[in-house]
């Protein structure tokens, strides 16, 4: 909506202060309001017109425009903050997993050679039982 459509809408000239645009959009409003005319199915789109034509002349519009902007970019500034903490995470977790793979590679080896040293003593403890069979007979 721009500007002239809106001082149509409440009746106001160019000129008009901020005191002449309220004063108009009350009356606007006690003769669109939804619950004065509840017959009217155009009443609640009507006065919602008006209320905008009433913000836009005043400036609260643009006040309204402004802190949504604000928090946008809180939100953006939100997002960026999650997005850093996520990095650090992943990093965290990257190193984590590098830390527990480098573990488990020198839990494999110590399991390697307890596995060979198993396997070398068992064949002693066989020759060496064989060895006292065959000495003993």
């Amino acid at each position: 909506m721009r500007r002239r459509e809106a001082r149509l809408i409440l009746g106001v000239d160019e000129d008009a202060t901020t005191e002449t645009i309220k004063s108009a959009f009350r009356r606007y409003a006690l003769e669109h309001h939804p619950d004065r005319n509840p017959d009217n199915p155009d009443a609640e789109e009507a006065f919602k017109k008006g209320a905008h034509a009433y913000r836009l002349l005043t400036g609260q519009e643009q006040a309204d425009l402004d802190s949504l902007l604000e928090q946008f970019e809180d939100i953006e500034q939100a997002l960026g903050n999650m997005e850093q903490s996520l990095d650090q995470f992943e990093k965290s977790m990257s190193e984590g997993f590098e830390n527990i793979s480098q573990g488990l590679d020198k839990i494999e080896s110590k399991m390697s050679r307890m596995f060979k040293w198993t396997i070398f003593l068992m064949i002693l403890t066989t020759l060496s039982l064989s060895l006292l069979i065959l000495l003993g007979s």
